[in-house]
């Protein structure tokens, strides 16, 4: 057999094993660092994503009105309706209804003499502005005009030609479901809901 001599690797030779380790060393680095990066950027998109939905879901659930809701209507086999609102924040009685077919936003309001809209709501629904009139409210003088309503509705009563009054002293988008309305129908209150009656 033959015998090869061991040569121990000089020094021009380690060095250069030493820099392929660190080489190798350095990619490996890259490699996780890249990997590290990476799973960095899935858990960002992650958060974004999240509170992006998050964002979404608080933007749906404030534009839902959980004041002005239709209320609830029964039919009895005579053919009366009866509409039942709860009361609300500040012992008020509010719903949701319709004028001309557009949803609208009521506070029923025993004390006021007619419908009474606010001159924004009234464009939007489309009524038609009659003979104006002074007006004397809580904020001072106005403005205000006759109209007639083609069809009002809160819950299963709807109504036809009824008198209203167009504000524009009233602000906001709520309309004060005044007597015009209700003295056509039966009001009663009891242990916090209003019961029209129609």
């Amino acid at each position: 057999m033959e015998k090869f001599d061991e040569k121990k690797p000089d020094e021009n030779e380690q060095r250069s094993n030493a820099s392929a380790d660190e080489v190798v060393d350095v990619a490996i680095a890259r490699m996780m660092s890249g990997a590290v990066v990476k799973e960095e950027r899935k858990q960002r998109f992650k958060f974004i994503t999240i509170a992006a939905l998050i964002i979404t879901g608080l933007v749906v659930f404030a534009g839902y009105d959980f004041v002005y809701k239709t209320p609830d209507s029964e039919t009895a086999a005579s053919g009366q309706i009866t509409v039942s609102i709860p009361q609300g924040h500040g012992g008020h009685y509010m719903a949701a209804g319709k004028i001309n077919g557009e949803p609208v936003k009521f506070l029923v309001d025993t004390g006021a003499t007619d419908v009474a809209i606010p001159m924004s709501v009234a464009k939007k629904v489309g009524l038609p502005l009659g003979t104006s009139f002074r007006t004397k409210t809580a904020n001072g003088f106005g403005v205000g005009y006759e109209t007639k309503i083609e069809t009002i509705g809160l819950g299963d009563i709807e109504l036809t030609g009824v008198k209203a009054s167009v504000s524009e002293g009233l602000t906001g988008d709520e309309i004060l479901l005044g007597m015009s309305f209700l003295r056509k129908t039966k009001v009663e209150t009891e242990n916090g809901v209003m019961r029209i009656t129609y």
